[in-house]
């Protein structure tokens, strides 16, 4: 009996080990390690090509998840237009009320300032409207979010995006390696069963 499961025993260890060794290698070693009588060099995937993979992701979410036209486009949306009201229109209330000189009668400040509040609760969604268009090309030539993303990827300490990635696809991972385990056994199987079939 131990004959024939030492076969698929030993296949699944290797399929295991060797599926663990690649996830591991997505990482690891952060740092080049040569191998002097080869002329060969080991790093992680990540660590190696991090510069590549910060400009694919910073141009792959400006290009299709989130870009100025995006951003200006939320802000024209009317309910974003109303809160920027609000808030505009609050704003303008408060500082009002503390440049206008102390002599003024105070209804005269409330009415100043409801005035007011009302002019921006009014005015400020058609401003946002007519000036989204300029708003796209002012923000878009001083606001890079491919150029961002990269720098902010490219700033990401190493150990702490393997902790993220692990942290995020541990049972993915943990899949891949138990595959490799049971695919090994199956090839370890399908060796023995090959093994006493010829004999």
């Amino acid at each position: 009996m131990w004959p024939i499961l030492l076969g698929p025993v030993i296949g699944a260890f290797i399929g295991w080990v060797t599926n663990w060794l690649a996830i591991q290698m997505i990482f690891r070693p952060y740092r080049p390690i040569r191998i002097p009588l080869l002329h060969y060099e080991i790093q992680g995937l990540i660590p190696r090509r991090q510069a590549e993979i910060a400009r694919t992701v910073g141009e792959v979410i400006e290009a299709e998840l989130f870009s100025v036209t995006d951003m200006v486009e939320r802000l024209s949306l009317p309910e974003t237009k109303d809160k920027v009201a609000q808030v505009m229109a609050a704003l303008a209330r408060e500082h009002l009320s503390e440049r206008l000189p102390g002599f003024f009668p105070a209804a005269l400040r409330g009415l100043i300032g409801h005035a007011m509040e009302d002019i921006l609760r009014r005015e400020t969604p058609a401003v946002i409207a007519r000036v989204s268009g300029e708003l796209v090309q002012e923000i878009g030539s001083h606001m890079d979010i491919s150029a961002i993303v990269e720098e902010k990827i490219l700033r990401l300490n190493l150990e702490g995006l393997e902790k993220l990635v692990l942290s995020v696809a541990a049972r993915e991972l943990k899949h891949i390696e138990v595959l490799g385990a049971l695919l090994g056994f199956i090839i370890g199987l399908f060796q023995v069963s090959l093994f006493y079939l010829i004999q």
